[in-house]
């Protein structure tokens, strides 16, 4: 499973999921930060990644298309590791999050 943290969520997050195992990264880190919500969903989708993310913006675009799921982080105040045990709480036993919204 890939992961792509909105430029809204600590990139430590990302280096707690790469040493768990995942691939991730952040937008900041693919030098997409200047690029609409939607821009950045339709790169996830081609470069399957699942966008972790705090705004509320990525899931009103999700009706609009097919998406590789979204991990949406309900409170930003919330300690990484908390949000990095959530997460693989939630992904456990999960091939991928096709379609999905996970919150945590």
């Amino acid at each position: 499973m890939k992961f792509l943290l909105d430029e809204h969520i600590n990139p430590a997050v990302a280096s707690g999921l790469e040493n768990r195992g995942f691939e991730a990264t952040t937008i900041q880190n693919q030098n997409l930060t200047s690029l609409e919500d939607r821009k950045v969903l339709e790169y996830a989708s081609r470069n399957d990644y699942s966008i972790i993310t705090n705004e509320d913006d990525f899931l009103s675009l999700l009706d609009e298309r097919q998406h590789n799921g979204v991990v949406f982080v309900t409170n930003q105040e919330t300690k990484v590791s908390n949000i990095i045990s959530e997460i693989l709480k939630k992904v456990s036993g999960l091939e991928d999050l096709e379609n999905t919204v996970i919150f945590v």
